[in-house]
């Protein structure tokens, strides 16, 4: 019955942080969809546009590996790349001798950061001009992408390489050593030209953490607003009421609740060296000053109107409303980028800093 239970909140929650369209190709997934492009050639030097600015593009760092040796330390670099609010391609060396995939072309044109994870045999089939791995390479080091090696174990870049990609011998490279791996990630970041994403723009990466923590917090909004309505607590008078004291309770707890806890996670992280970004303050606040008050509003509207539709008052039945009111909206904030919309339309849409 618990494992039953238990199986039955994982796929809830599963439900509330979907992944958006996008996620499909970003870092921890693998590109099984990817429709390749035999026709399609790089094209000459000098004629290629420059890198999109940061909030037109969707990934940031471009991981280039081969499947058979490299795969874990692709997949864990790009996780570790990602929790640190990198947005990262991973492409997977699967398309097949003479086979350009337009999809790779575009993002590696995209990217202002390639890193190639340099195994033992990395460079054997870059003889052929149809190899993927060197059509990659060649094309970030024409893009004039940042192109960072990652050499595992005792790999290195052998002599005579063909000409469009001998130039990655010129790239400073980090050295990644199983014992040492988190230090090499860090290594690495000090290379990447991107910046990461520090505020809620992470709900659009992939990574899972922020979106169950908007889940939690929307949750518990929910709960509590539903339940108080569904039990008829204070609303005497007449339901239209709730709305109004919704949004009243909303800007309440933006005064009373968010600022106090924001001042304290401020104090909190100067004192132990811990970025707000990763308290989900600091970036985070204009986000949270929104959010709430608006979920507090959905509430005291969705609520009082299905207690009308059903003629049910219940502290129970309202809780419930409530939670599944606070999971739909995490997913329409996470699939439907929301967040990138609301900023644009109130010009509070700016370039994360660079952090060190």
């Amino acid at each position: 019955m618990m494992n039953r239970l238990i199986q039955a909140m994982n796929a809830l929650v599963e439900f509330a942080v979907g992944r958006r369209a996008e996620d499909r190709t970003s870092a921890i997934g693998e590109q099984a969809t990817r429709e390749p492009s035999r026709s399609g050639s790089p094209p000459t030097p000098g004629t290629l546009s420059a890198k999109p600015p940061m909030s037109d593009r969707e990934y940031d760092v471009f991981v280039s590996y081969r499947r058979d040796k490299g795969s874990e330390v692709a997949r864990y670099l790009a996780e570790s790349l990602s929790k640190r609010g990198y947005r990262v391609f991973l492409d997977v060396d699967s398309l097949g001798s003479g086979e350009w995939g337009k999809e790779l072309q575009d993002r590696i044109d995209e990217c202002p950061d390639f890193i190639a994870v340099v195994t033992d045999g990395y460079f054997v089939r870059c003889e052929s001009s149809d190899d993927v791995v060197r059509r990659e390479i060649a094309r970030a080091i024409e893009t004039r992408s940042t192109v960072i090696p990652l050499f595992v174990g005792d790999a290195k870049i052998p002599a005579g390489l063909p000409g469009d990609i001998s130039g990655i011998s010129a790239h400073n490279g980090v050295r990644y050593l199983h014992d040492y791996a988190n230090q090499a990630v860090e290594k690495v970041c000090g290379f990447l030209h991107s910046t990461p994403l520090l505020g809620p723009e992470r709900l659009g990466t992939g990574e899972i953490q922020p979106r169950v923590v908007l889940l939690a917090v929307l949750f518990t909004i929910g709960v509590w607003r539903g339940a108080v309505l569904g039990d008829n607590v204070g609303y005497q008078l007449s339901w239209w009421v709730a709305p109004l004291f919704g949004l009243g309770m909303g800007l309440l707890a933006v005064l009373v609740v968010l600022l106090p806890v924001l001042i304290g996670l401020t104090v909190y992280g100067k004192t132990r060296r811990i970025g707000l970004d990763a308290l989900y303050a600091g970036p985070w606040t204009p986000f949270w000053s929104i959010v709430i008050p608006f979920m507090f509003l959905l509430t005291s509207v969705f609520v009082p109107i299905v207690q009308g539709l059903t003629g049910i008052r219940s502290f129970f039945l309202g809780g419930l409303l409530g939670g599944l009111l606070a999971m739909a909206t995490t997913r329409a904030i996470v699939t439907t980028n929301m967040w990138t919309e609301v900023t644009r339309a109130l010009g509070l849409a700016s370039r994360p800093r660079r952090v060190s």
